[in-house]
């Protein structure tokens, strides 16, 4: 019997690792005769590195750095990796990381501003190609921090360079790029998110997202209008409307400040790191695919994890298990038609080692009853 499984993250109890490491214990420890592969998954949030790493093992190396943390004056070190054809592969959620602010969530000062100090370290090793993920980020600066950090200045109405955070985009007055790194010229990137969404407007950057990083009422109504400011700005001086660029507002901006300072390639986070991974070969002979998430609703339909490869599995006749914390049923419908054919849902709080136990025991049931 050869299983494989391909698993996201449990948001607030398990890493994609640590869920991928527990079915396997699971089921080895009831079938020591089954043949199981893993392959932790990330569409472009928290946990990318590590699934890339821990699945292409000898492919990429750790490079560590010194950046700014999520805010200005406090410093930490992070890790992005390096492939063996050379190209960076870093995580803005290893830099200013919405899980890392933990109560400190505060999208008017954090800043994006790390990001680019990561970049500017690769540069320095010679990289000229990159992948940056721009999920599970605390900011809604635009990218500005991570635009300065790679040397473009935003200037007052005294004509002063700062670095802009959400709560102050609106003091931008002018932006001069000619002091831009000129090794981002030399440079391709290719931005890796699961979202799609537009800059502006009430499926944006902050509207969509603000909250969850700790924006009130009062504060996503001041973040919008900050960021139309400097959308306004860079179109009147630029003539381009970077808010109309798809995935602009990925990353509470991040997306546009790439897109429009580093003419970066939006792809899907999800797709991408299937090919990175070869999961069609991977497929080839398997007799059950086990993936999850730690809560499968209507996103999960839109280019998630499980919806991704369920489309795989169908074409190739592949069962899949869909496992999740919690599991919305009017998601199940959809997610049938593109190819789940069952389901198994935790039913868990966030606590680890509950959701660890309860992970062991629905997995060895479910292979006991089919007598798999």
């Amino acid at each position: 019997m050869k299983i494989l499984i391909i698993s996201d993250s449990f948001k607030g109890s398990l890493s994609s690792v640590d869920v991928c490491s527990t079915l396997k214990e699971a089921i080895l420890e009831s079938h020591p005769d089954f043949a199981v592969s893993c392959f932790p998954f990330s569409d472009g949030g928290e946990g990318f590195l590590d699934a890339l790493e821990l699945s292409l093992k000898e492919k990429v190396r750790s490079k560590s750095c010194v950046i700014t943390s999520s805010f200005l004056k406090e410093k930490i070190k992070r890790r992005y990796l390096i492939s063996s054809s050379h190209q960076a592969i870093i995580e803005s959620a290893q830099c200013c990381s919405l899980v890392d602010v933990k109560e400190r969530k505060n999208p008017l000062i954090t800043t994006s501003y790390g990001i680019g100090e990561m970049i500017q370290d690769a540069l320095d090793q010679g990289i000229r190609s990159f992948i940056i993920t721009i999920g599970g980020t605390s900011t809604n600066d635009f990218g500005a921090g991570l635009a300065c950090a790679l040397g473009v200045r935003f200037l007052n109405h005294s004509h002063q360079a700062f670095i802009p955070t959400g709560g102050n985009l609106n003091e931008i007055e002018d932006i001069d790029i000619s002091v831009l790194d000129s090794r981002i010229l030399e440079s391709h990137f290719e931005i890796y998110a699961d979202v799609n969404n537009p800059l502006l407007g009430e499926n944006g950057a902050t509207y969509t997202y603000g909250p969850q990083k700790g924006a009130s009422k009062e504060d996503l109504v001041l973040l919008e209008k900050n960021m139309c400011h400097l959308n306004a700005l860079i179109q009147k001086k630029y003539h381009i409307d970077v808010s109309s660029l798809p995935g602009a507002g990925a990353g509470g901006g991040i997306g546009a400040s790439l897109l429009f300072f580093c003419k970066a390639e939006m792809k899907s986070g999800g797709e991408e790191l299937f090919k990175l991974l070869d999961i069609d070969s991977q497929l080839k002979d398997t007799d059950l695919v086990i993936t999850g998430e730690g809560k499968i609703d209507s996103t999960t339909l839109k280019n998630k994890c499980i919806s991704i490869l369920a489309k795989k599995c169908k074409e190739k006749r592949v069962p899949v298990l869909a496992i999740g914390g919690k599991i919305e049923e009017n998601s199940k419908e959809g997610l049938q038609e593109m190819g789940v054919t069952s389901f198994l849902s935790l039913n868990t709080r966030v606590d680890k080692e509950e959701t660890i136990q309860k992970l062991k025991e629905v997995i060895q049931d479910y292979l006991n009853q089919h007598e798999l």
